[in-house]
C-alpha cells in the first residue's frame, strides 16, 4: 500500500505538461506573468504549477484557452494513476478483509472523532442539504453576471469559468481587485508578519539559521524557542517557491517527530512546503490573499507538530481534527487588527487601507456556498471509493467522479477528464477527506473565543497553545475543545462564517 501510494503521489509531482497560449489568449493577465512565460515564438508557456495554473484560470479573457488548460490540469497523471488508484483501493480492501472490517472507511473512522462511517455520511449529507440554498444563490449570481458580461442569456457556469467569473465579480461588484490586493502582500512582509503575530500570541521566538544544510537554495531554516524559558522547541524549514518535480500543493511535513528518550526529549523538525509565485527581475513575490490564507493555515500545522508535548511518537492527532487548529488560524488574515500589522504596499510601504479590508470582508462569502459544496463533493468522492466500492465492479472511478460532480456541485463535469488521478489526498487522506469540513466546525467555534477576547489577546493565545497545540494526540480532541471553549461545541460560528 505504501509503495503504491508513494508512486501515486510521485506521478502527480513529476507530471509535466504545458499549454502554449497565443498572445491574444493571455489578455487580462498581469504583464509580469506574461513576460516571465513568453517564448521566442511569441507564445506563452503555461505549466501545471499552481501559480501558473490558477492565475491563468482567474484572469485569462480567453474562454477556449481556459477550457484547454482545465482539460490538461484535470488529466494530470491519468495514464499511470487511474491504474494505481484501482490497485490502491484493492489493497485496502484486502487489508480490511484480513482485519475483519466491512470497508476501509469503517476501519479508518473507528479511531477518529467520527467513530464510524455512518456518522460521516450523515455529516456530509446534512451539510449538502444545509449548503444547497446558499450555493444556488451563489450560482444564480454568477449566471446573471455572466449573462450581463456576454450580452446574452447564460444557462451554465462551466468548470473552466468558475474562477474567472468569481474573480471578475469580486472586481466589479465588490471592487476587490485581486491583483491590487496582492501588492500589499510581498512575501517577505507576510512571513515576518506571521512570525510576529504567532510569536506574540503563543509565546515563541523564531531565529533564522545562517548557512544551513538544505536541499535547495530557496529553502531557509529556523529555530523555534519558548520565549518564557528560552528553551529550544524545535527546528523548521520553509520551502516556498515552485520548481520542477517538486510537490505541487502546500503542506507541512514532519522531518523528525518529538518524543521522549531516557536521556531527554528529542526536539522535532518540520518542513513547510508551498508553491507561491517566485519573485521576478521587476517585482518581488506578491501573494494573492488566498495564498496568504494558505500560508497562515499551513504554518498552523507546523506549530501543531513542533509544540506537541506528547511523550510517544505514535500518538498522532486524529485525522478528522488535525485541520482544525490550522483552519482556526486562517481567520487572522481577515482581521483589520492583524492585517494592519504587516500588510504593506510593496512600493510605497502604505498600510492596507481600511476601506479595502472592509470590501474584502464584505466579499468573503462570495461563492461560499458553491465552494463549500465542492468540499462536500471531494469528501463524498473519497468516502464512496472507500466504503464498499470495488474497482472490479461495473463502475469505474471516472464514472463515480462524473456522477458525483453532476449530483453534488453546480458545475457540470468536464467530459473526458479524470480529476481523481491527481487527487493526492486519496493516498494520504483515504476515507478522511471529510475531516476538512468536520474540523472547520470546531475551528470556527474555537475562533469565537478570540473574537470575544480580542484577536491579539496573548492570554487566550497561550491558553490555546497549552490546551490545543501542546496536547497533540494525547487526549480526546473533543475534550480538548470543550476545555478551551468552556462549554459544549456548537456549529453556529461555522454556519455564520459561511454567511448562513
Amino acid at each position: 500500500m505504501s509503495e503504491i501510494g508513494l508512486k501515486f503521489n510521485r506521478n502527480i509531482s513529476q507530471y509535466q505538461d504545458t499549454l502554449f497560449a497565443a498572445p491574444e489568449e493571455v489578455e487580462g493577465l498581469p504583464q509580469s506573468y506574461v513576460e516571465f512565460r513568453t517564448r521566442a515564438d511569441g507564445t506563452c508557456a503555461i505549466d501545471m504549477s499552481y501559480p501558473s495554473y490558477f492565475s491563468f484560470m482567474n484572469f485569462s479573457e480567453s474562454d477556449d484557452a481556459r477550457r484547454r488548460l482545465s482539460y490538461k490540469f484535470l488529466n494530470r497523471a491519468k495514464d499511470e494513476n487511474l491504474t494505481a488508484l484501482d490497485e490502491m483501493i484493492r489493497k485496502r480492501r484486502d487489508l480490511v478483509n484480513v482485519l475483519g472490517y466491512e470497508t476501509f472507511a469503517e476501519y479508518q473512522t473507528e479511531v477518529r472523532m467520527a467513530k464510524d462511517a455512518e456518522t460521516v455520511w450523515q455529516f456530509e449529507n446534512n451539510l449538502n442539504s444545509a449548503l444547497r440554498q446558499k450555493a444556488e444563490q451563489d450560482y444564480v449570481e454568477m449566471l446573471v453576471f455572466k449573462s450581463e458580461t456576454e450580452g446574452r442569456q447564460a444557462t451554465a457556469i462551466q468548470p473552466w469559468e468558475k474562477f474567472y467569473y468569481q474573480k471578475k465579480l469580486l472586481r466589479v461588484k465588490y471592487q476587490v481587485d485581486a491583483e491590487k490586493v496582492k501588492e500589499y502582500f510581498p512575501i517577505e512582509r507576510v512571513v515576518s508578519g506571521l512570525f510576529d503575530l504567532y510569536q506574540e500570541l503563543f509565546g515563541m521566538e523564531f531565529r533564522q539559521v545562517e548557512n544551513p544544510s538544505v536541499w535547495h537554495k530557496d529553502v531557509t531554516m529556523y529555530e523555534m524557542y519558548d520565549s518564557g524559558s528560552g528553551n529550544l522547541i524545535g527546528h523548521f524549514y520553509l520551502d516556498l517557491f515552485p520548481r520542477a518535480n517538486k510537490y505541487q500543493h502546500a503542506a507541512q511535513f514532519d522531518v523528525r517527530s518529538a518524543k521522549l528518550y531516557l536521556d531527554g526529549r528529542q526536539t522535532p523538525v518540520a518542513a513547510l512546503v508551498c508553491n507561491f509565485p517566485k519573485p521576478t527581475a521587476d517585482e518581488p513575490s506578491l501573494l494573492p490573499h488566498d495564498d496568504v490564507e494558505t500560508f497562515f493555515h499551513e504554518f498552523g500545522h507546523l506549530l501543531h507538530a513542533l509544540l506537541n508535548r506528547g511523550e510517544l511518537e505514535g500518538l498522532s492527532v486524529p485525522r478528522d481534527f488535525v485541520e482544525a487548529p490550522s483552519q482556526m488560524l486562517e481567520n487572522w488574515v481577515w482581521q483589520k487588527a492583524s492585517l494592519q500589522r504587516f500588510a504593506r504596499h510593496f512600493k510605497t510601504g502604505e498600510t492596507i487601507p481600511d476601506d479595502l479590508v472592509e470590501r474584502m470582508i464584505a466579499a468573503k462569502n462570495l461563492n461560499s456556498g458553491v465552494n463549500a459544496l465542492q468540499q462536500v463533493y471531494y469528501a463524498i468522492l473519497d468516502l464512496t471509493l472507500h466504503d464498499g466500492y470495488s474497482p472490479d465492479d461495473n463502475r469505474s472511478t471516472t464514472d463515480i467522479v462524473r456522477d458525483l460532480q453532476n449530483e453534488i456541485t453546480l458545475y457540470p463535469y468536464q467530459e473526458d477528464t479524470h480529476f481523481q488521478a491527481s487527487f493526492g489526498h486519496l493516498y494520504g487522506y483515504a476515507a478522511a477527506y471529510y475531516g476538512y469540513m468536520w474540523s472547520k466546525v470546531y475551528a470556527q467555534d474555537m475562533f469565537s473565543v478570540f473574537e470575544e477576547n480580542g484577536v491579539l489577546d496573548t492570554e487566550t493565545g497561550m491558553r490555546y497553545r497549552r490546551i490545543i497545540l501542546e496536547k497533540g494526540g494525547t487526549e480526546d480532541p473533543l475534550e480538548l475543545v470543550k476545555a478551551f471553549l468552556g462549554r459544549e461545541p456548537s456549529n453556529e460560528a461555522f454556519m455564520r462564517s459561511l454567511g448562513l
